[in-house]
């Protein structure tokens, strides 16, 4: 096989990778907020699973909730005016870190996506990753 050839299988095969993959790939690297339901947002850090549970805990206590937190399961949950919030951290590796953050309001009925958006790029500041932006 001749070296330009090796060239062109890494190409074929991130065509044909999903693209949920791909931007989940990106993310890792970026800190981006990357929507991944009508009420739900994630962002991908290369930070320790304690910096970003707590970066996450003091946006809720920033944005006048009272967090119900368990660290060993990763729940973070909050009321905040109208929303409930409820914070998924997983540690993904070593230094690797998501977390999944969804809202709704209307006692549960409604999705709040801004909500959402806005405490996953909060935490993502805390964390400092300063470009967090929705995908």
């Amino acid at each position: 096989m001749r070296p330009t050839s090796l060239a062109v299988v890494p190409l074929a095969l991130a065509a044909l990778l999903p693209g949920c993959l791909v931007v989940a790939a990106a993310a890792v690297a970026a800190g981006v907020v990357h929507v991944t339901s009508e009420d739900t947002v994630e962002v991908y850090f290369n930070n320790p699973y304690d910096k970003v549970f707590d970066a996450a805990e003091q946006e809720l206590v920033a944005r006048g909730g009272a967090p119900m937190t368990d660290r060993k399961t990763g729940k973070i949950e909050a009321s905040l005016g109208h929303s409930s919030v409820s914070i998924q951290v997983t540690g993904t590796g070593d230094k690797s870190t998501r977390i999944e953050v969804k809202a709704r309001k209307n006692q549960g009925i409604s999705p709040d996506i801004d909500r959402a958006n806005q405490i996953a790029t909060g935490v993502s500041k805390r964390v400092g990753v300063s470009d967090g932006t929705t995908k």
